[in-house]
């Protein structure tokens, strides 16, 4: 039990219409008094016959949690909805979501071939998320998931300052409330002992449809990626599901004893939900299509 300000729509004091001061006050770092209760269940296997590998997780996330909101339809401890808009109250979500995540491997000589998939659900772009919360909420955040199949969209084990911070994927699981649903492709082939290369593809998608018509925060190593409310379009309805495909090539080389080199280059072919919108000065609602990414990244390292 902690207290708890809620990342997918609390922002700095003052600032966003996300803001504590923006919901009639209230502390931005959260308030001693609310609470989040959450629990989590799973289960991991791993499973090996020869050249085949299968390595399945899957957990189950349920329990409650207190937030700060504007209530309009009356049913707040003042005497009319007027004051109820006006008065931020203490409100209670229900929590509950899940997630499974299913490896597939397949080796022979020095060709390993790997496959795997994920789906969490999510909320909708509509959805009240002090009444309902449906996205799976990470264990830990040390920005690990999907580690080593993607370079941009999660961590690719070689630039550690730019990976995975496009959508933080790799520390929030799902994109923003809408949840995750994704494939990833692996072909490893050792050349020598010490020399490999690899590809690696990974097609992902969101469980619901993303609201393209709201603004989007930077992403940095502190906070999920959260999407922002603009004007009266934002949080109306979700657009699309389709965040991207990365497509990534390298190589390790361990040329000397205790001295390894590892070259890796990406792109992110980006779909349309990780398109956003902006007002400019003039007021009017402006969408802005995403442009496709790419990334090269090389390491010497030394063991010792």
């Amino acid at each position: 039990r902690h207290h708890v300000v809620d990342v997918h729509f609390a922002g700095p004091a003052n600032t966003t219409t996300n803001s504590g001061a923006a919901l009639g006050g209230g502390a931005a770092a959260g308030d001693p008094t609310y609470h989040e209760d959450r629990y989590t269940v799973g289960l991991d296997a791993r499973w090996r016959s020869g050249p085949f590998g299968f390595d399945p997780t899957f957990y189950y996330q349920w329990g409650q949690r207190n937030h700060r909101a504007a209530k309009t339809d009356g049913s707040c401890a003042v005497a009319t909805s007027t004051a109820c808009a006006s008065q931020a109250v203490k409100v209670q979500a229900d929590m509950s979501s899940w997630i499974v995540d299913l490896i597939g491997s397949f080796s022979t000589g020095p060709l390993l071939l790997e496959a795997r998939a994920v789906y969490s659900p999510g909320n909708k772009a509509r959805d009240n998320l002090t009444k309902s919360v449906r996205y799976f909420q990470q264990l830990d955040e040390d920005g690990g998931y999907w580690s080593g199949w993607a370079a941009i969209l999660a961590n690719g084990l070689i630039d550690y300052f730019n990976g995975q911070l496009l959508t933080n994927q790799g520390r929030h699981i799902g994109y923003d409330r809408y949840g995750r649903a994704g494939l990833g492709f692996r072909a490893t082939y050792s050349i020598t002992p010490a020399l490999a290369v690899y590809t690696w593809v990974s097609p992902t998608w969101t469980a619901e449809k993303v609201d393209t018509d709201t603004g989007v925060g930077a992403g940095t190593g502190a906070s999920a990626v959260s999407r922002t409310t603009l004007d009266e379009q934002s949080w109306v309805k979700g657009d699309s599901r389709y965040i991207g495909t990365e497509v990534d090539l390298g190589l390790s080389w361990r040329f000397a004893p205790n001295v390894a080199f590892d070259l890796q280059g990406a792109y992110l072919f980006a779909g349309a939900a990780l398109g956003t919108a902006e007002v400019p000065s003039g007021g009017v609602h402006t969408r802005r299509e995403p442009d496709d990414a790419y990334m090269v990244a090389a390491r010497v390292r030394f063991a010792f």
